[in-house]
């Protein structure tokens, strides 16, 4: 049963094969208007924004009405700036070729081309991401019992709770202490934009989604397979335990089982003297005679 279902995680953990495009970013995956790079690599600064003298500590993204994320107004080139009800919104950007939009702000027609929100990015794999990922997470936790039911088969009856004790110190030191350091490494080699902050590295600001995706599903797919692996391999050279059941027996040096109780403490039925007016019991048991009234015994 561990077997199978360890098998069908990893087929499970192909679900991370599904990721949803990244955010187009000005600098970063988008050349700014006019400031190709002989490079060919993007960057931030550009002639559209040179004399803006931005700073890249002063991280504050906007989204352009061209539907690309800039680093800050400063980077989109924004000379203005005005409150829409409850979001600030930018105009005048000569970092953004699309024209912008029209609004109306306290009886002002004014055409604003960014704004202090989320970029809009179309994905559909959402539902279909959540309910896989569901059954990946209800297959290993079904593998727990069956593979506890196996610890407890495998060992001899009074080294069962040392077996269990050695089981979670190997799930502490191979599982849930060394996992999250790796999947957090990998996490983070596919960042892309990372928080300067005194000179020094701080959040990722920008991830690159299929990176990911291909970095978690890899690492995933080694340990599910080595986990089946390893089930299958302790099916394959699993042999039942020898000899008798130790609740059952008492071995003496002679190698014959002794009684539980022994005989003289047998109590012949010819010994007790009923009394019915009383409604007591007396039973002789050798030495002393017990008076059982009412089923309680006293001496």
């Amino acid at each position: 049963m561990c077997i199978i279902f360890s098998f069908i995680c990893v087929g499970l953990v192909f679900i991370f094969i599904l990721h949803c495009p990244n955010a187009k970013f000005a600098g970063l995956n988008q050349f700014l208007p006019n400031s190709s790079d002989p490079s060919g690599v993007p960057k931030f600064e550009g002639s559209c924004n040179a004399a803006c003298k931005c700073s890249p500590r002063q991280y504050d993204p906007v989204c352009g009405t061209d539907n690309i994320v800039y680093y800050s107004p400063c980077f989109a080139g924004c000379k203005s700036t005005y409150q829409l009800e409850s979001t600030k919104v930018y105009g005048d950007c000569s970092c953004i070729t699309d024209e912008g939009r029209n609004v109306t702000i306290q009886g002002e027609s004014v055409i604003i081309q960014a704004s202090r929100e989320k970029c809009e990015n179309y994905c559909s794999y959402m539902p279909a991401f959540l309910l896989l990922i569901f059954l990946s997470m209800l297959f290993t936790f079904l593998v727990s019992m069956p593979s506890l039911s196996g610890t407890l088969r495998c060992v001899a009856e009074s080294q069962k709770s040392f077996a269990l004790g050695v089981q979670w110190i190997a799930v502490r030191l191979l599982g849930t202490i060394p996992a999250p350091i790796l999947f957090g490494s990998l996490i983070d080699m596919s960042c892309e934009l990372w928080q300067d902050t005194c000179n020094k590295q701080g959040a990722c600001l920008f991830y690159d989604n299929q990176l990911m995706s291909t970095n978690v599903l890899i690492l995933a797919c080694v340990l599910k397979s080595l986990s089946t692996l390893f089930f299958f391999f302790a099916w394959l050279l699993y042999r039942p335990p020898g000899g008798a059941d130790e609740r059952n027996e008492d071995p003496t040096d002679d190698g014959k089982c002794k009684d539980k109780i022994p005989e003289e403490d047998f109590v012949n039925s010819e010994e007790i003297i009923k009394v019915a007016n009383h409604k007591e019991d007396f039973v002789k048991t050798g030495s002393d005679i017990i008076k059982v009234t009412n089923g309680n015994a006293i001496i």
